[in-house]
């Protein structure tokens, strides 16, 4: 399968490895046939299964190709892939744009996850670089950290930032990540990042009392920020000033998710807990989008609250996609997919959905009491409104569900779209047969791109932001 063929050396541009596996021999070990013949690869990607016992062993020669602009890893757990990495990230440093690192430690062994992040910094005798020298990863600008635990000290007094190239930051679950996010906004170069994001529970930090305020440290160090994704567990209820950092990124911001998760007990007797979505509960949120409204927002909220809340928000609203996000391992069994579309489908020769001096009714028929509606009716009803001439009036698209990771939770995931004028009013959709059954919108995939035109972020990015799982799941969270 990877004997030389010469019509292919030196053609390959990019490698993806994402099957979840170890990687077989001859292709990225020292004698591998990409290092031997596909020196000018400049993108690769990896998934890898770091509890295979031949890990790692199979990848010394990725510190050979040394024209990398975008490197992505994730499965990372033995201290030699670590080594591997760092090797490869020295020899790409004048070259990378893109680092995405994703990390699977097992808490018994001990590894060298620090020496990763000091690579970014340039070595002795390489620190103030006069112009004209040359610079230590000049050309980052987009950056991923999943599971990387950081270092308490990492930048000493003075030294300059590694990434003040970086217009993209990700941090997904990090331990430290508070501390790194204060060292980051007192450095001697402030960041100008245009995308931020970051998994967070804040228990993990609860020893340190200064943490809780560093993601507001962090925001309000640096203007000019576009997308800001905040998914956040144990959330502090009252954080002061989160509302002005947010607010301070106002007249650039296009899209803004915030949910929030909290540890809660799951059982009658209150002796298990166990992280769940909650409704948004932070007066934040609510008091910007009086104000101002990003073109793309996602909050975590059942569709059943969600009106309240968007009722405030003025009639000229900017909001074009909305995302209701929900998840976690407690709706796996669910198919809300399917619960929606068989809603739909049974109201499909009724008519158009209305609403009355009595309530809210589908096809002439009073819906039931609020507290005996399904989730599926709810986000029915929410969607004739948000459609409607008294709803979003910019709204094009409305998602709910869990997105994360693709198709992951296909299950867990419905998107619709508002129907255009002179449509017909029942388009088919999809290959299996599902049909728009709603005059003022109808049934849509996410990989049609048609969707996200006008937009001024990529749609499916945002909707898979902020994943509810990892890429890889851990088994030492298990």
């Amino acid at each position: 399968m990877y004997e030389r063929h010469e019509p292919l050396d030196l053609q390959l541009t990019c490698r993806m490895w994402c099957v979840g596996t170890c990687l077989p021999a001859g292709i990225l070990d020292t004698n591998g046939y990409l290092v031997r013949h596909q020196q000018r690869i400049h993108s690769l990607c990896l998934i890898t299964d770091g509890t295979c016992p031949h890990a790692g062993r199979r990848l010394e020669g990725l510190s050979s190709l040394t024209a990398l602009t975008d490197l992505e890893w994730e499965g990372i757990q033995h201290p030699f892939e670590m080594r591997t990495l760092c090797e490869c990230l020295r020899q790409n440093h004048r070259r990378l744009k893109a680092v995405s690192i994703g990390l699977l430690l097992d808490p018994n062994v001990p590894t060298s996850h620090e020496d990763i992040l000091k690579v970014f910094w340039p070595p002795r005798g390489q620190d103030d670089c006069t112009p004209g020298e040359e610079e230590w990863f000049p050309s980052l600008t987009s950056m991923t950290f999943s599971r990387v635990p950081f270092p308490d000290s990492l930048l000493p007094g003075g030294q300059p930032s590694p990434f003040r190239a970086l217009k993209a930051l990700t941090i997904r679950d990090c331990p430290n990540e508070q501390r790194f996010l204060q060292l980051l906004a007192r450095a001697k170069d402030p960041l100008s990042l245009q995308h931020f994001e970051i998994c967070s529970d804040y228990l993990r930090d609860s020893e340190d009392r200064l943490a809780s305020i560093a993601i507001v440290e962090f925001l309000l160090s640096f203007r000019g920020l576009r997308r800001l994704y905040l998914k956040v567990a144990n959330f502090p209820r009252f954080l002061p000033g989160l509302g002005d950092a947010i607010k301070h990124h106002q007249a650039t911001l296009h899209g803004l998710i915030f949910h929030e998760r909290r540890l809660m007990p799951i059982d009658a007797e209150r002796l298990f807990e166990d992280l769940r979505d909650v409704n948004m509960a932070s007066p934040n949120i609510p008091q910007i989008l009086r104000h101002s409204s990003p073109a793309a927002l996602g909050l975590c909220l059942r569709p059943a609250s969600a009106r309240g809340l968007l009722l405030d928000i003025p009639e000229r609203s900017t909001i074009r996609l909305l995302h209701l996000r929900l998840s976690g391992e407690e709706r796996n069994h669910r198919h809300l997919r399917r619960e929606i579309v068989s809603e739909l489908r049974r109201h499909a020769e009724g008519g158009l959905w209305s609403r009355s001096r009595h309530g809210p009714t589908v096809a002439g028929f009073h819906l039931k009491p609020a507290r005996k509606r399904s989730e599926a009716q709810d986000f029915l009803l929410l969607a004739q409104w948000a459609f409607g001439p008294t709803g979003l009036p910019a709204l094009q698209i409305l998602a709910f569900g869990d997105f994360s990771h693709d198709g992951r939770y296909r299950e867990q995931q419905i998107l619709i779209r508002r129907r255009r004028i002179g449509e017909q009013p029942y388009p088919r959709v999809s290959s299996d047969g599902e049909y728009s059954i709603i005059s003022s919108f109808c049934l849509v995939e996410s990989d049609d791109h048609s969707l996200w035109e006008g937009l001024p972020l990529d749609g499916t990015q945002f909707l898979s932001a902020c994943p509810g799982t990892g890429l890889m799941e851990s088994p030492y969270d298990l």
